[in-house]
Order: C-alpha cells, then structure tokens, then sequence
C-alpha cells in the first residue's frame, strides 16, 4: 500500500531522520492540519495536535507495517491524540458550581392561568350570546 513517495520518506526517516522529518511535513502536514482543524475547530490545538503527531510518528517510524496506507496510519495517531485530549479535558471540563444561580420564573402563576381561561371562557360565551 506503499506509494513511491512514502518509500521515500520511510527509508529518510530510519537512516536519515531529519531529512526524512522534513519530507514527512512536506509531504503530509498540510494534511493532517486540515484533519486536525476539523476535529478541534481551534488553529492553536490543530497545530500541536499535528506537531505531537509528527514527532510520535517519526519516534514510532519503525512500528509502521505498511498493512495500511501510510497517511492513515499518520492519522490514526492523530485521531488517538485527540481522543486522549478529549478523555483529559473532559475529565477537568464538566465542573458544576457550588450555588447555582438563581433564575426568575416567567410562567404565569396558576392563578393568572385560571383567570385567563375564566376571561377567555366568558368572552366566548359573550360573542356566542349576541350573534358575533
């Protein structure tokens, strides 16, 4: 599943790994950032999201098996990145306050509701009695 250009930044990355890491940008950050953009919605955590993968992948090079296309792999590190931000964030994010404040009531009080159906009850009844 291997394109040229793949084998390329493959072989870079294991005997020359900053030529490789350059290639691998080149090649793939534009796309992982327009993937990491549409997870985080957020430009500062699209770009670290995208630099933590980046170095993940060129630290994990010698773990691709080529059993997928290589780009799928760079995203699946990048989906699990922001699955653990997620789990980490939502942990800290869900915090209630000790008092709630307070919020006024708009409804009606029962008691309005039984004069305005009264009202409206009579009115009928009133328009009903003189022919309207």
């Amino acid at each position: 599943m291997l394109m040229d250009d793949d084998s390329k930044i493959l072989e870079e990355l294991r005997e020359r790994p900053g030529t490789g890491a350059k290639l691998l940008v080149d090649a793939y950050g534009r796309r992982l950032y327009a993937a990491a953009m549409r997870l985080c919605r957020n430009e500062s955590d699209a770009e670290d999201l995208v630099a933590r993968t980046l170095a993940r992948a060129i630290q994990s090079i010698g773990s691709f098996k080529g059993e997928s296309a290589f780009f799928t792999w760079l995203c699946s590190i990048l989906a699990n990145f922001f699955k653990m931000d997620l789990r980490r964030k939502g942990a800290n994010s869900l915090g209630f306050p000790d008092e709630l404040p307070e919020v006024a009531d708009e409804r009606p009080s029962p008691e309005k509701n039984v004069s305005r159906r009264a009202a409206t009850k009579f009115l009928a009844k009133a328009c009903t009695a003189d022919g309207i």
